[in-house]
C-alpha cells in the first residue's frame, strides 16, 4: 500500500508539473520533491528494495539503500544518490548511530517518513525513538501489526513520532489517558484513546471486509494446534528440582520484603524455569562449552542424576539436586570461554544484532529494549543496570542467562551501531549462512519437545513423499540460540536438510539463507530465532510453523506466524505451539491472553474491560508462577 502511495503521488506531481508552468509550484515541488524515507529493521531492507523494483514498471520508482560501513567515506556520493531517487531505505540502527553527529538523512526535509515495524520505537528512552523524532518530514506514517505490546505507553511513543497534537504532550497523555487507566477507570480511559485514534488509525486485519462485505484479502485458512506435552519422569524430576529451588528463593524475597526490589533476580529465576521446559541443558547453562564426549557423558548423567534413588526421602533428594546444580554452575564458571572470546569481528556481529533489534530487542531480564546495552564475556546482550543489579544481589549469580562468571572489567559496552554489511564475523557466523549438511550421529539427550518435534517432522516428510505436489516446508521458531543449535543437531542426526537464520548473520548472509530455503526443494526446514525472523520476512514458501516456546507477548508470536500466513500463501497453514503441562508455560499462556485483551480493547471500538488488565508483571503475577 505504501509503495503504491509513493508511486501515485509521484505520478500526480509529474502531471501537475507538465500542465502548470508556475514558478511558485516549481518552488513547492523542489522543496517537497516527493522523496520518501523508509526506516525498517535490517532484515527487511532487501524485501523493501525487491518489492519496489518488482511490483512496478522499470523506472517507476528509483530506490537507494543507505546502509553500510562506508557511508562516511562516500558522503558526497550518498547525497547525490539520495537527491536523485524517490525512495530511500535505511535501518533504525543507522538513524540512531547518526543522530548525534547530524548525519546526512537528518539534513533532508522529507516529503514522507515511513516507519516499518514501528513498534521498534515503543520505548521513548531509546536512541531509536529519539533519532526518529528528530527527523523532519511533512507526512509521517507508522506501520506495525503490534502497536501495543506491553502497555498503553507503547502507542503514545508512536503518537509522539506522528506529532499528533495535542496528544503528543506527556502531561496531557498522563492526565487524560494513563493516570485514569492506572487508577482503574479503564472504560473511560480506553474510550478516550479510541476517540483520539479514530482520525489517524487505519486498521486492517485478515478479517477486514470491503463495503460489499467481501474480505479485502483472501488467504488459505490457518489452523493453530496447541500441543500440550508431558515431561518424562527424568525431566519432571529435573524441572521440579529447579522449580523448588527457585520458589524457595522467591519466597525468601517475599518474606524479607525485598521482592519489589529484586525483579531482576526473579526474572532470572523465571528464565531458568522457561529454559528447563525446552531442555535441561538450557537450564544447566554449560552444554555449549563441552566437547562431544563430555556432552554424551552429560546426557547420561542428566538422565540418571535427577531420578530419585531408592529409599531416598524428599528432603535428601532435593538437597542432592541443589548440590548437583551448584556444582554444575561452578563448573560452568570455571570453564574457559575462549571459543567465544570478544574478537572485533564477533563484536561487530553483536552490534549488527543490536542495530536491527533482532537479537536483543528486549533485554532477556527486564523484557524492555536494552538500556545502555552491554555484552558479557559469555556473549549475551542485556541492560547494564540489569546485569549490575543481578550481581549486586549475589556475586555468585553470574550471567543471568547462562550463569557463567562475569568479570565486569571484561564487559563490553555497546554503543549505537553502524553495522557492516559483510564482516569476517558474520561470514564466520557459525556457518549458518550455508545449508547445514547431513552429518554424523551423536548420542544426544532428546527432551520431550525435541521428541515431539521429530515426530511432527517425520510425519510431514511422509506426507511430502506421498503427495509430492503438496510438499510442505517447515519454519521452526525459538527465542534461544542454544535451543536452535540443539534443533539443528537433531535435524542433522535424522537427515533433515535445513538452514539457520538468526540475528548474527550479515545482510547478504540473510538473503542467501532465505533464497536457499525458498528455491531449493531439498531444504525442508528453516530454523530461525523469534527475534530475528519474527518480523517482516516473507516465508510463504513454507506452510508449517512450529513455535518451540511461548513468548510473554502474544503479538510477537502472531507476527512470527504471519511470516508464513500472509498474502502470497498458496496452501493452508498449520501452526503447532509446544507447551509443557504443569509448568510456567501454562502461566505464560494466561499472561498472553491478558496482553491480547489489552491490545484489542484499546484498538477495537465498542468493547470495555470486565476486569483490571495490568500492563506489567507485578508481585501477584510472580506469585502465580511460584505457587
Amino acid at each position: 500500500m505504501m509503495l503504491s502511495l509513493v508511486a501515485y503521488q509521484k505520478y500526480i506531481r509529474e502531471e501537475q508539473s507538465a500542465m502548470v508552468n508556475d514558478n511558485y509550484l516549481g518552488r513547492v515541488n523542489a522543496k517537497l520533491s516527493g522523496k520518501s524515507l523508509v526506516i525498517c529493521p535490517l532484515s527487511l531492507l532487501h524485501q523493501w528494495k525487491n518489492e519496489a523494483q518488482e511490483r512496478f514498471r522499470a523506472k517507476t520508482l528509483s530506490v537507494y539503500v543507505y546502509y553500510g560501513d562506508d557511508r562516511d567515506e562516500k558522503a558526497g556520493l550518498c547525497v547525490g544518490s539520495i537527491t536523485k531517487c524517490d525512495l530511500v531505505l535505511t535501518t533504525y540502527g543507522v538513524i540512531s548511530a547518526e543522530s548525534e553527529k547530524n548525519g546526512i538523512l537528518a539534513n533532508f526535509e522529507w516529503s514522507r517518513i515511513i516507519l516499518d515495524e514501528a513498534h521498534s520505537i515503543k520505548n521513548r528512552a531509546t536512541g531509536y525513538h529519539k533519532a526518529c523524532l528528530n527527523l523532519r518530514a511533512t507526512h509521517r506514517w507508522c506501520l506495525t501489526g503490534t502497536p501495543i505490546q506491553n502497555s498503553l505507553d507503547d502507542i503514545f511513543a508512536l503518537i509522539c513520532f506522528l506529532q499528533y497534537e495535542p496528544w503528543n504532550q506527556v502531561a496531557l497523555w498522563k492526565r487524560v489517558i494513563k493516570k485514569p487507566y492506572d487508577d482503574g477507570d479503564e472504560v473511560n480511559a480506553l474510550g478516550r484513546l479510541k476517540s483520539l485514534l479514530t482520525p489517524i488509525l487505519l486498521r486492517r486485519t485478515k478479517h477486514s471486509r470491503d463495503k460489499h462485505g467481501n474480505l479485502i484479502i483472501t488467504i488459505p485458512p490457518k489452523r493453530i494446534d496447541l500441543i500440550e506435552l508431558e515431561f518424562s519422569k527424568d525431566e519432571r524430576a529435573f524441572y521440579q528440582a529447579v522449580f523448588d529451588k527457585s520458589r524457595a528463593e522467591f519466597n525468601g524475597f517475599v518474606a524479607s520484603g525485598a521482592a519489589s526490589t529484586n525483579y531482576v533476580a526473579i526474572f532470572a529465576l523465571l528464565l531458568r524455569l522457561r529454559q528447563a521446559c525446552n531442555h535441561p541443558f538450557l537450564a544447566l547453562g554449560k552444554k555449549s562449552v563441552l566437547k562431544p564426549d563430555e556432552r554424551r557423558n552429560m546426557a547420561l548423567t542428566t538422565k540418571s542424576a535427577f531420578r530419585p534413588c531408592q529409599n531416598e526421602g524428599a528432603d535428601a533428594y532435593y538437597n542432592r539436586i541443589a548440590a548437583h546444580l551448584q556444582t554444575d554452575m561452578q563448573a560452568s564458571r570455571n570453564t574457559s570461554y575462549s571459543a567465544k572470546s570478544l574478537t572485533p569481528s564477533y563484536i561487530q556481529n553483536i552490534l549488527a544484532q543490536v542495530e536491527d533489534g533482532s537479537c536483543s530487542e528486549e533485554c532477556p531480564v527486564c523484557l524492555d529494549p536494552p538500556q545502555d546495552a552491554i555484552l558479557t564475556p559469555c556473549g549475551h546482550v542485556l541492560c547494564d543496570k540489569c546485569l549490575r543489579d543481578s550481581l549486586a544481589s549475589d556475586l555468585d549469580n553470574g550471567c543471568p542467562l547462562c550463569r557463567s562468571v562475569v568479570d565486569l572489567a571484561k564487559v563490553f559496552k555497546l554503543m549505537p551501531a553502524e553495522s557492516s554489511t559483510q564482516t569476517e564475523g558474520s561470514q564466520a557466523g557459525i556457518n549458518t549462512d550455508f545449508i547445514l549438511p547431513r552429518a554424523t550421529n551423536e548420542d544426544e539427550f532428546e527432551s520431550v519437545k525435541l521428541q515431539q518435534l521429530l515426530r511432527d517432522l517425520q510425519a510431514i516428510k511422509v506426507g511430502n513423499n506421498k503427495f509430492p505436489q503438496q510438499r510442505r516446508k517447515v519454519v521452526i521458531f525459538s527465542q534461544w540460540m542454544s535451543m536452535l543449535h540443539m534443533v539443528s543437531k537433531l535435524l542433522t542426526r535424522h537427515s533433515f536438510t535445513h538452514c539457520m537464520f538468526h540475528g548474527g548473520l550479515s545482510q547478504e548472509a540473510r538473503e542467501r539463507v532465505l533464497a536457499k530455503f525458498a528455491n531449493q526443494p531439498e531444504v525442508e526446514v528453516l530454523v530461525i530465532s523469534l527475534k530475528a525472523g519474527g518480523i517482516g520476512l516473507n516465508l510463504t514458501c513454507a506452510s508449517v510453523v512450529i513455535l518451540l516456546d511461548p513468548w510473554w507477548n502474544p503479538g510477537v508470536e502472531e507476527q512470527a506466524i504471519d511470516r508464513v500466513h500472509r498474502l502470497g500463501q498458496m496452501q493452508d497453514v498449520i501452526v503447532k505451539r509446544y507447551v509443557v503441562k504443569n509448568t510456567v508455560e501454562d502461566t505464560i499462556l494466561l499472561l498472553q491472553q491478558r496482553k491480547k485483551n489489552l491490545a484489542n480493547h484499546a484498538l477495537v471500538v465498542g468493547k470495555a474491560h470486565d476486569e483490571r488488565q495490568r500492563d506489567r508483571l507485578d508481585l501477584d503475577d510472580m506469585r502465580i508462577f511460584f505457587r
